[in-house]
């Protein structure tokens, strides 16, 4: 964190090769002109001075933030954090998020109901059950 791996010169570039975002496992310099360029970029932070950036080889596995990253995992960030999914766990990963998301969503409406959250959150069996009915019927799932 005492130099910024990159900053909007390499971020614009990446962007005009068609990336989608970065993720680094360090920080960034020119944080102001990268949120203008509009390239999601997650890192460790913001810092300068700036560093020197040497490309060894493409398309090979990487550690990051002590993470193995391999071509054709998925790479998953918000402003929570950022996530790795193994390309061979991606259907099983998923169907496991969409669940939670479901689930969490039908906790919400409860909760704006006026249910109370004992039971609810975390869910015990019978709220369980409900769930899934709902989900069953409401979103065909």
């Amino acid at each position: 964190m005492d130099e910024g791996l990159f900053g909007d010169l390499l971020t614009l570039r990446m962007q005009t090769r068609g990336a989608a975002g970065s993720v680094s496992d360090m920080g960034v310099r020119d944080s102001d002109r990268i949120l203008d360029i509009g390239l999601p970029t997650f890192s460790r932070g913001h810092c300068s001075p700036g560093g020197t950036v040497y490309n060894v080889d493409f398309n090979v596995p990487i550690g990051c933030a002590g993470c193995l990253v391999c071509p054709g995992d998925v790479i998953s960030a918000d402003d929570d954090g950022t996530i790795v999914i193994p390309a061979a766990m991606l259907p099983e990963v998923t169907a496991e998020v969409m669940t939670h998301e479901d689930r969490e969503d039908f906790i919400r409406l409860m909760l704006a109901a006026g249910e109370p959250l004992q039971g609810l959150y975390p869910m015990g069996e019978s709220w369980e059950a409900r769930f899934r009915t709902w989900r069953r019927d409401e979103l065909g799932r």
